[in-house]
């Protein structure tokens, strides 16, 4: 499943009537609403998209939503993750708003830190959800600005972070990112404060 709808390759060798059902749950402001894609015609086959937004039980100006679940008949499958979507518009009528996933970042460490010049930060194991293609930075705010020190790719969900060794006094801060594309909304964590001392 994407924010814009549900893909699905069907196998080459399914019995006739198997496979002309899909239900896909998603939660919106307004409640729980479920989508049936039923094939009263025959039996789906290849590759097929189901997008949302053309379904008729579709609700009108939905901008934040989330595909709880989903059963596809004749493949024995059922996906059940949550996937959390927004639709933002850009005010433009003449151009097309898609849906994205939201980024998220959990389990970033961003307490204060007190260390000697030589030390480094803990590692820290991060959990990034809808990273999409992107990856993970890790900035550091220097003269003003956020430079990135480090690229940790997050195609697993999982990133274990590594710092730099301090070499001068004073206060350092990082942060992670995740930068935003066409698919997923990135996401920025909260600021690690590290105080070098002497």
């Amino acid at each position: 499943p994407t924010c814009a709808g549900l893909v699905v390759a069907y196998p080459s060798d399914l019995p006739q009537g198997q496979s002309n059902d899909i239900n896909i749950r998603l939660r919106t402001a307004t409640g729980q609403i479920t989508l049936n894609y039923h094939n009263n015609e025959g039996t789906w086959s290849g590759t097929r998209a189901f997008p949302y937004s053309q379904h008729r039980n579709w609700p009108a100006g939905t901008t934040d939503y989330t595909v709880e679940w989903i059963q596809v008949a004749g493949t024995n499958y059922h996906w059940e993750e949550g996937l959390r979507c927004l639709l933002e518009t850009d005010g433009d009528d003449t151009t097309l708003d898609v849906p994205r996933a939201v980024t998220a970042i959990e389990s970033f460490e961003d307490s204060k830190v007190k260390l000697r010049r030589g030390q480094r930060v803990a590692s820290d194991l991060v959990t990034i959800d809808q990273a999409g293609l992107e990856s993970v930075e890790l900035q550091r705010l220097a003269k003003g600005d956020w430079t990135t020190k480090r690229t940790l790719p997050a195609d697993t969900g999982r990133v274990l972070v590594s710092f730099p060794k301090e070499r001068r006094k004073g206060v350092v801060r990082y942060r992670l990112v995740v930068p935003g594309s066409e698919s997923v909304t990135g996401a920025v964590t909260d600021v690690l404060k590290v105080k070098v001392r002497r």
